[in-house]
């Protein structure tokens, strides 16, 4: 699903949400009042009348959003987190749309990510949670796939988690519990999520269990490990990519490595923190196998794109190093 949030300046009389059709690529728009969006649709009233449609029909909605939260959108996408922060924070408060407000906390999960505030992030998505356990925002559910300064922090936080009733928050302890004295439980919890019935989850456990086996990992897992890839649905691939891309740095499949590790930042800016530290991995792969101007560029990018990140923090001695060495 494709979702593009326009903002609509003054009173707006109806919400309006454009979809598609058949194949032809055709679009309609629907006018009427959103009066949910949880799971798989949205409902629409118009009239008497209420509608659901299904996510995958949804190509974008208009409907009025406060300057709050236009003003945070506008500054995540400079990059000054700490001030959209404040400012979905605030969006959050005088929102009173329960659709809207989960709209909300998705931004404040990326924001909350980009700025390595994981814990807050986890948060954010646990609300979400609560009132949409099916929700479509799966995608940015704050998983431990290269860690975090405050770890210790989550996996106190996230503890109860391990045996509460919700598979989600689970999965999210389970994640965070792999790096812990705790590690044993998450590994218990996250075999009995591979086997869910939800396929979003089921795939992310067993996606987070190869984590636990990247130190004795064999060329012929890495083929199922990517013919479970291929079947995830591409918005839930950037974790696993990352996975493999390591694994596969274990094996000196060097070039692989580097692809699996590209994908993420190439195709998932959403998720910076896990962006910046594929730049990082494959940076390091690049230099260590004496690529040296692949791992500059790379590096790079990473500096320019990323640079308030612990990534980017711990690659200016090698940079400076390789420079000397060439």
């Amino acid at each position: 699903m494709v979702l593009g949030w326009l903002f609509a300046t003054g009173a707006q009389a109806q919400d309006t949400v454009i979809t598609r059709g058949d194949d032809s690529g055709k679009t309609a728009k629907r006018r009427g009042e959103i009066v949910a969006w949880k799971g798989t649709a949205l409902s629409l009233k118009s009239g008497a009348r209420t509608r659901e449609i299904a996510n995958d029909r949804i190509v974008q909605i208009e409907t009025d959003w406060s300057t709050e939260y236009a003003t945070g959108k506008s500054l995540s996408a400079k990059r000054k987190f700490a001030e959209a922060i404040a400012s979905f924070r605030k969006a959050l408060n005088i929102e009173q749309r329960d659709w809207a407000k989960t709209i909300v906390r998705a931004e404040l999960i990326k924001a909350y990510s980009a700025a390595e505030q994981d814990r807050s992030a986890i948060e954010e998505f646990g609300s979400i949670i609560a009132s949409d356990p099916q929700t479509r925002f799966m995608n940015l559910i704050p998983l431990a796939w290269a860690g975090s300064v405050g770890a210790a922090d989550i996996r106190n936080y996230t503890e109860s988690w391990l045996a509460a009733n919700e598979p989600v928050l689970q999965l999210i302890a389970a994640s965070w519990h792999l790096g812990g004295p705790k590690r044993s439980d998450a590994i218990q919890v996250l075999k009995k999520l591979a086997n869910d019935f939800e396929p979003r989850i089921a795939n992310l456990a067993a996606a987070q269990l190869w984590r636990t086996e990247l130190t004795n990992v064999k060329v012929d897992q890495l083929e199922k490990w990517k013919q479970r890839i291929k079947q995830m649905p591409k918005e839930l691939r950037a974790g696993p990519y990352f996975v493999l891309g390591s694994a596969q740095t274990q094996l000196k499949m060097t070039d692989q490595a580097a692809i699996n590790f590209m994908r993420v930042p190439i195709l998932y800016p959403q998720h910076p923190n896990l962006a910046a530290a594929s730049l990082y991995k494959c940076g390091n792969l690049m230099h260590n196998e004496q690529r040296t101007e692949e791992a500059k560029t790379i590096w790079n990018e990473l500096l320019n794109d990323y640079p308030n990140t612990v990534w980017a923090s711990q690659i200016d001695n090698a940079l400076l190093q390789s420079s000397k060495n060439n």
